[in-house]
């Protein structure tokens, strides 16, 4: 009969914390809010969100002889911000997941000149933990 009082054994070479990496599909990267991404995918969407939203602004509003956009030209950029905003949010949040952190640090962004500053830093700049962390497996 087994002792109850006994501590349980484990084999220490199979740690629980080391779920090997897997890619996320390009729907999960962009639109999700769990896991974690390296900064070569944080730049790479943000500046391709970026070009993409100035192309169709500039399509929507460069055509236009008045110096106002219609208002036609104001609802497709209204309508093309809101995904872009989210897949800005989405893929910042992970980013700061990748460096160990709460997403609820991309509100940081929103303080004059210092956030801006320490968001390029630290997110754009510095590579994230070494290794699993709360978030997920490492992207890199």
């Amino acid at each position: 009969m087994d002792n109850p009082y006994q501590s349980p054994e484990a084999d220490p070479s199979q740690s629980d914390n080391q779920t090997p990496y897997t890619k996320p599909t390009l729907m999960d990267t962009l639109f999700s809010f769990s896991g974690r991404v390296p900064r070569r995918v944080y730049w790479g969407v943000s500046v391709g969100v970026m070009v993409l939203f100035y192309a169709i602004m500039f399509v929507t509003v460069g055509f236009e002889e008045d110096t106002e956009p219609s208002t036609i030209a104001s609802i497709i950029m209204l309508v093309c911000m809101i995904p872009f905003l989210w897949i800005n949010l989405a893929v910042g949040v992970k980013r700061w997941h990748d460096r160990g952190k709460s997403g609820w640090m991309i509100l940081v962004g929103m303080i004059p000149i210092v956030g801006t500053i320490w968001t390029l830093v630290e997110c754009g700049c510095m590579r994230g933990t070494v290794g699993p962390n709360q978030y997920g497996a490492d992207p890199t």
